[in-house]
């Protein structure tokens, strides 16, 4: 328990020397005057305050419900992911937390300067494979190295998992998160010095039935342009603009795309001749239709039969009526 959290045993007992006369209240105001100095550390000062945490942890629980989804589509499993914590510690403390082997992504920010680290527990990392594999996704205890074929499946998956984790800070920097290779020994890593400070975003995770913990390590001199940034006010507003742009180029491109022309054709009927038919035809000659003057005929817009019509003339010109809606008009083809 924390030094600043009294028990309810401690408060109970404060209030009766209170009520005793024991303790007066200008006594407990010295003591607080004597233990307002904090101690801090010129080794691993802070470079975040608590409102930027609390905007980190809004930002990546974003970012963790889009994983979660990715990999439940994915997987075809069940797959839980929360923020655990977003912690200040040196690389060196990074290092010496994690277990061997593990999986690790070593990936840029472009423009942002040096490289970052994502490390999934093995364990988590297993169960993937075999739930892509066609197993069952049950935990892999067994500690040893991935296989070529194992390296290739999941740094794929860490590419997907990168990108949402570029979606997740846009609106507070623009940069795409590229996975430049994978290792599963962080003591062959070396992205900044022992004693640099960085941003531990620590992820609890559940896939199917394996458990694990999923770590992104970013160097602060890589995040220092962002700092002033990294506030819920300014979060909220760029959404807000960002938002109102989508909303505006959304409204461009619709009204591009109603100027934009498009092929209409109306198919009379068909007929099946024969190539010695097709070679002999002359003017004159009269090709009979399988669809009567009665009946509906169809309207194709580029390839798709969208509408049934009536023939008819209009001013001494051809022309149709459009009558109903086609009901195969939503139907897309498999190429599409």
């Amino acid at each position: 328990m924390s030094e600043d959290v009294l028990s309810q045993q401690e408060i109970d007992n404060l209030l009766s020397a209170l009520s005793s006369g024991d303790m007066k209240v200008e006594e407990i105001k010295e003591e607080e005057k004597e233990h307002s100095v904090k101690v801090y550390d010129f080794k691993r000062p802070d470079k975040f305050s608590k409102e930027q945490i609390r905007t980190l942890v809004m930002m990546h629980e974003n970012f963790s419900r889009l994983v979660a989804t990715y990999l439940s589509a994915h997987l075809r499993t069940r797959v839980n992911i929360e923020v655990a914590s977003v912690d200040q510690l040196t690389y060196d403390e990074f290092v010496r937390s994690v277990a061997s082997p593990t999986l690790l992504g070593i990936f840029s920010m472009e423009p942002l300067m040096g490289n970052s680290i994502i490390e999934i527990n093995l364990e988590l990392g297993f169960s993937m494979i075999e739930r892509l594999f066609g197993g069952g996704g049950r935990p892999y205890e067994e500690k040893r190295n991935l296989t070529d074929i194992e390296r290739n499946v999941l740094k794929h998956m860490l590419k997907r998992i990168l990108a949402y984790f570029s979606e997740s800070w846009v609106n507070v920097a623009s940069f795409q998160a590229e996975l430049e290779k994978i290792e599963t020994n962080l003591q062959f890593v070396q992205i900044v010095s022992p004693g640099d400070m960085v941003v531990l975003l620590t992820f609890k995770a559940e896939v199917g039935e394996a458990k694990g913990f999923i770590n992104i390590c970013i160097p602060i001199v890589a995040m220092e342009p962002l700092i002033p940034k990294l506030s819920a006010q300014y979060w909220f507003a760029a959404a807000a603009v960002r938002n109102n742009e989508e909303s505006q180029n959304i409204d461009v491109l619709r009204q591009r795309i109603e100027k934009a022309l498009v092929l209409v054709k109306v198919q009379l009927g068909n007929s099946v001749v024969t190539v010695e038919e097709l070679l002999n035809l002359q003017r004159g000659d009269v090709l009979p239709l399988d669809k009567g003057t009665d009946e509906d005929l169809d309207i194709i817009i580029g390839e798709r039969k969208k509408f049934t019509a009536k023939a008819g003339l209009v001013g001494g010109k051809l022309a149709v009526q459009i009558m109903t809606p086609s009901q195969n008009q939503g139907v897309e083809r498999e190429d599409e």
